[in-house]
């Protein structure tokens, strides 16, 4: 009956320890578990600490042949800032533009690879007629060449062959880029833009035929007025 007791005993010890031994692993792998979380969430935080921007105005230097008459640039975070209209290179080559931006988008502090914006712009090629006959919209997609610890705005040079070249400004010369820069990119036709400003101007031109019309009958029932008026 002893022996019995004894082995029965050692049966309760042995599943005690095992048990202590299931639990001690739980409790290591729950420790190392949450050691991983938090190197994780310090990993992804890093990014973020890093990610300091700053605002920037946008504008704009022409050294295409035609004009400009708006344009915009988007980041990948979706915030858009405009830039003024610009006329077209001087006959010296001097570009045009420069002396003025528009408010507003953010240029993060440090360039990173792979930087790119969207450029969105109202070619002219006849900026000096009234009917605006010679404007298409064009846009590409430009990576921002690295720059400097001072960012002041962002711009926009315009080349001829409807391609474009975005940069910071950081203080260093403003130059035109040399033809095989690789930071230049070539804009394409904006179907939907060209579309729908195709259909406000047929929508113009039929406001402004119904406003004829409505002032050739007003003359024609003054004239009637007058003759009878004579009788």
């Amino acid at each position: 009956m002893k022996n019995v007791l004894v082995r029965y005993g050692a049966r309760e010890a042995s599943v005690s320890v095992r048990l202590l031994a299931m639990l001690a692993l739980g409790l290591l792998l729950a420790a190392c578990h949450q050691d991983m979380a938090q190197t994780d969430a310090a990993n992804s935080s890093v990014p973020v600490a890093n990610a300091v921007e700053n605002p920037a105005s946008v504008s704009g230097l022409n050294y295409a042949s035609y004009g400009v008459a708006s344009f915009s640039i988007t980041d990948a975070e979706g915030r858009s800032g405009g830039g003024p209209n610009l006329a077209p290179v001087s006959k010296t080559g001097e570009p045009s533009g420069g002396g003025s931006d528009m408010c507003c988008v953010y240029v993060p502090q440090k360039w990173h690879d792979g930087m790119t914006v969207h450029v969105s712009w109202r070619r002219d090629t006849h900026p000096y007629d009234d009917d605006r006959s010679g404007d298409q919209w064009l846009e590409a997609t430009a990576k921002i060449p690295p720059y400097g610890p001072k960012q002041y705005n962002f711009i926009v040079q315009f080349l001829d062959d409807d391609r474009v070249r975005v940069r910071v400004d950081d203080g260093s010369p403003l130059e035109k880029p040399a033809p095989n820069d690789p930071y230049i990119a070539s804009g394409v036709l904006d179907a939907q833009a060209n579309a729908q400003m195709q259909a406000l101007r047929e929508r113009d031109k039929a406001a402004a035929a119904h406003d004829r019309q409505l002032q050739e009958n007003v003359d024609k029932a003054e004239k009637m007025s007058g003759k009878e008026t004579d009788k």
